[in-house]
């Protein structure tokens, strides 16, 4: 189980490096009608990745962001958190190894099979990471933002 969540947690933070921002004209019809069905998101911004496409927007104040499959399936929600909803085993890893880091973003991510992980962006002077962790606090991966760009 612990070697799927990392090679989940690996796969979905290598998509951001190859997504490419397209106009919802370029979405196929099944793939908008899987975030119209599930999800009342206003204002979409699409981009394309190696598992699909990621539909990105804001629902009652909170970032969201849904990876769908070709086939219409959803691959993975993401949901913008307070950085107080992480999970205790997480802020204290946080604490204990990023201590000089500010705690920037918190998301709770879950993948198709319902298996859960924390992402925790944070940032000192020019370096900012995404930090991915599973529920226990074991940390997954870490990117850099600058990978990310």
């Amino acid at each position: 189980m612990k070697q799927f969540l990392v090679v989940l947690a690996l796969l979905f933070s290598s998509q951001w490096l190859v997504a490419q921002k397209i106009a919802a004209s370029e979405v196929p019809q099944n793939v908008k009608s899987t975030l119209v069905k599930s999800y009342n998101g206003k204002g979409v911004v699409w981009s394309k990745e190696s598992a699909g496409y990621e539909a990105s927007y804001k629902q009652n104040g909170k970032e969201i962001s849904l990876v769908i499959d070709t086939s219409g399936k959803i691959v993975e929600t993401e949901t913008e958190i307070e950085k107080s909803e992480l999970p205790a085993s997480i802020l204290e890893v946080l604490k204990t190894d990023y201590k000089d880091y500010k705690l920037e973003e918190a998301a709770k991510i879950v993948a198709a099979d319902n298996a859960i992980t924390y992402e925790a962006e944070v940032e000192k002077g020019e370096d900012t990471f995404d930090l991915i962790f599973d529920s226990a606090g074991k940390l997954l991966s870490k990117e850099s933002k600058e990978d990310h760009n």
